[in-house]
């Protein structure tokens, strides 16, 4: 999958802002954009220099999506939903925040977090 330029511009912008020293980013796109394209390609190159990446997200359309897109980027993940079974050795996981809240699942470790829009 290639993003388009815009998009590129995007994951180019955040990772100059994370090399500057920033730790808090806040994406903001309208509906369309591709925010989860966005998404995939910045944990593509997270995943790509060793580290591990936690997506969150509140609805399970958007955990479908996100899983489809990171496959589609050559992605393994793992899901943290019910219903689903784990692969914790995934370096990118994907979790639903509610599964996350009950406390019987461990968060797993990550060196870069993810929010989707939690409103």
């Amino acid at each position: 999958m290639q993003p388009r330029d815009y998009q590129l511009k995007f994951v180019d912008d955040f990772r100059q802002a994370v090399a500057e020293g920033d730790r808090c980013c806040v994406g903001v796109l309208p509906t369309g954009a591709g925010k989860t394209v966005i998404a995939s390609k910045i944990a593509e190159r997270v995943v790509s220099k060793g580290h591990r990446l936690l997506f969150l997200a509140h609805r399970d359309p958007l955990i479908l999506q996100t899983e489809s897109k990171f496959k589609a980027f050559g992605l393994e993940t793992g899901i943290i939903k019910a219903g689903y079974s784990p692969n914790p050795s995934a370096p990118a996981q994907i979790a639903q925040i509610q599964t996350l809240a009950t406390g019987n699942i461990p968060v797993p470790d990550w060196d870069v977090l993810i929010l989707d829009k939690l409103f």
